[in-house]
């Protein structure tokens, strides 16, 4: 059963003629895939609204996992949105909703199917005890991970390949929070210098150690979550300059204010003029073009 209420069927046992590939049952996943995807989809609005209200149990849930998750990424909202606005100049809102909001959601519900409905599986059938590792590490969820990989084929390799991404994962998303710290400690430039960007990186560093060293892994993920909060209220507003702002741009935008900007790096005068907004008629029916341009 999901948190909503909805009855979710989960398969604990591994149809007959399925064999479990690398990373499970191929396709039982795929069919998941879909289904899971459905039923996200068809909860959407009810789970929007559902907030534990009747039940103590589905509000002490509520807490420790939709709660926490939504003031994780929200504590994030500020590195990743600045940092992704940076890169994607240049780049149509649509190009920009499906590349950055669509294809990782899509890619997300894979990885949660593939990885969490081969645990479910391995776990119902006896195949690995995760649970028991979870609680023989004393409820330390970050070994479910590696006993999920231990019982699949090439153990070895995917945990090699796991540590890999985890540190490529953490190096990159250092940097970048580091250039979008940089970037706004240098007045907005958009090519800060190197020397407070590695500043930056080594003050990161030395507080995420010494919060891990006072209190461990919880005092980390409090210290990062502690900013969800006000930053809601950021990004609230946020949302209102980024409504007005495009409101302003469809109604305001004259066809001199569109020549006299400067081409996108690596495009020529053409190609960028086109992917500009169309100017609005002035106030007498016309276009606001200057003389000699349509």
């Amino acid at each position: 059963m999901c948190r909503s209420g909805a009855l979710v069927s989960v398969p604990t046992t591994a149809p007959a003629g399925r064999r479990p590939g690398v990373t499970g049952p191929t396709v039982l996943l795929l069919s998941a895939y879909v289904e899971n995807l459905g039923n996200y989809v068809y909860n959407f609005v009810e789970l929007m609204f559902w907030s534990g209200s009747y039940s103590e149990a589905d509000a002490g849930w509520l807490s420790a996992w939709t709660i926490f998750y939504w003031a994780w990424w929200i504590s994030w909202a500020p590195f990743v949105g600045s940092f992704i606005a940076r890169i994607s100049r240049g780049r149509t809102i649509r190009e920009f909703i499906l590349g950055v909001l669509l294809v990782p959601a899509l890619v997300s519900f894979l990885w949660f199917t593939v990885m969490g409905n081969t645990a479910i599986l391995f776990q119902g059938t006896g195949t690995a005890d995760i649970y028991g590792a979870i609680e023989a590490a004393g409820f330390d969820e970050s070994v479910a991970m590696f006993t999920l990989l231990d019982a699949l084929p090439l153990s070895l390799l995917t945990t090699v390949v796991t540590m890999f991404v985890i540190t490529v994962f953490f190096i990159t998303s250092s940097d970048s929070g580091s250039f979008v710290i940089d970037m706004i400690a240098s007045g907005g430039q958009l090519n800060p210098p190197v020397a407070m960007r590695i500043f930056w990186a080594v003050a990161e560093g030395a507080v995420a150690a010494v919060l891990l060293v006072a209190g461990g892994l919880a005092a980390l993920q409090a210290g990062a979550i502690a900013t969800g909060l006000p930053f809601t209220a950021v990004l609230l507003v946020v949302m209102l300059g980024v409504f007005k702002g495009l409101r302003s741009e469809r109604d305001g935008v004259t066809l001199k204010e569109v020549a006299a900007a400067p081409p996108f790096e690596g495009e020529g005068e053409t190609e960028a003029l086109t992917k500009r907004p169309t100017p609005a008629p002035n106030q007498d029916g016309g276009s606001d073009a200057p003389a000699g341009q349509a």
